[in-house]
């Protein structure tokens, strides 16, 4: 029992074995940046982390912005400090160290460390882009090169945080979340699929060959929705047109046809002119019965041809608004000319009465002349 407790005893002694890890070795290009990933355990979340650059722990600097080149990140959440360096020179080249201050006395802070190689040529692992992203439940892909040092060394896919998740081509086992595919042709390049993405998946991962790992981080972005449709219920079966419906449907596309009968033959098929006959659809039972088209949409004119159905609803307009003042005029014309014949019949009768009045009155001093002689 005593020798069973040796290793773990062993291990608990040793800093940065315990609840703190990151990348062994990196190589990087220089004039490139570079994102180091450190991972701590959650009891270690309200601690202070720092890092610092050395070759020795005791004799380590820690390492502060000067340059506008260096930034550290701590997110809680994800349970990880991150080292980015842009702008690499060689001088960046060394071990850096990622610690978590503990404080009191004869407290160790807790401690790991990593060695960054700088090249000017091009590095022996490297990845176009450290920073990837793909939509739950669809696939993401990362292609990590390797030169020809590498060619033959065992390429591995681990994630970040997870010393026990390292797959290799030819030890795959199953995945929890998404599918992964492994796919090395010799050439230069590793593959890695993700398939079927979920949240969880999101993180840190990286590349390794030889002892020599590039961090990338994947990002799962929400899946796109679809707008949602309005559900109308479905229909049965649709009225047959009746005569008296045709006989209109027929006397509006006659109209719709003269109205449109000055534009080219190019757009008259814009105006249907013949009903399509219904079809039925589905099974015997169903007998769900559709029209192409129906009597209402007959009078759908492209917009091509509005300007010109305007204009001649203008003319039409014009001939009404003309046609209703002649008729008008000659409403007024025939009541003044009735008007005045009336009057002319008027003084035709008074003049025969008077005419009449004084024949009788002639007539009457005439007898009584003859009376007198």
């Amino acid at each position: 029992m005593t020798l069973q407790l040796v290793p773990v005893l062993v291990l608990l002694g040793i800093p940065g074995s315990f609840g703190l890890w990151t990348v062994d070795k990196m190589t990087a290009r220089s004039s490139s940046s570079i994102t180091i990933p450190c991972h701590y355990h959650r009891m270690f979340r309200e601690h202070v982390k720092f890092w610092c650059r050395g070759k020795l722990w005791h004799t380590c600097v820690a390492v502060r912005d000067s340059q506008g080149r260096l930034s550290i990140t701590d997110s809680p959440a994800e349970l990880v400090v991150t080292l980015t360096i842009s702008n690499l020179q060689s001088r960046d080249a060394g071990r850096y160290w990622c610690a978590i201050k503990i404080g009191g006395f004869m407290k160790a802070d807790v401690r790991t460390s990593l060695e960054l190689l700088v090249t000017k040529d091009t590095p022996d692992l490297w990845v176009n882009n450290g920073t990837v992203s793909g939509p739950e439940g669809g696939n993401v892909s990362i292609d990590c090169f390797y030169s020809d040092k590498l060619k033959d060394t065992e390429k591995k896919w681990c994630r970040s945080g997870d010393l026990h998740s390292c797959q290799s081509e030819h030890g795959m086992h199953p995945s929890q979340h998404a599918q992964l595919h492994l796919s090395d042709a010799g050439r230069g390049c590793f593959t890695v699929t993700l398939v079927g993405l979920q949240r969880e998946d999101a993180g840190w991962y990286w590349c390794m060959a030889a002892g020599i790992q590039v961090p990338v981080h994947l990002n799962v972005t929400a899946a796109p929705t679809t707008p949602n449709c309005t559900v109308f219920p479905e229909l049965t079966s649709l009225p047959t047109p009746s005569a008296s419906t045709s006989l209109l449907t027929s006397e509006i596309l006659e109209t719709s046809a003269r109205v449109t009968s000055f534009e080219p033959r190019s757009t008259s098929s814009l105006i249907s002119d013949k009903p399509t006959s219904p079809t039925t659809t589905g099974s015997p039972e169903s007998k769900l019965t559709t029209w192409s088209t129906f009597p209402l949409a007959v009078l759908t004119i492209h917009p091509s041809v509005a300007p010109s159905v305007k204009n001649s609803l203008h003319i039409w307009l014009g001939v009404l608004v003309t046609g209703g003042i002649l008729l008008t005029a000659a409403t007024v014309a025939a009541l003044v000319w009735r008007q005045q014949m009336q009057c002319s019949r008027t003084h035709m009768t008074e003049d025969r009465m008077e005419s009449a009045m004084h024949t009788v009155s002639k007539h009457q001093t005439h007898e009584h002349k003859t009376q007198d002689m």
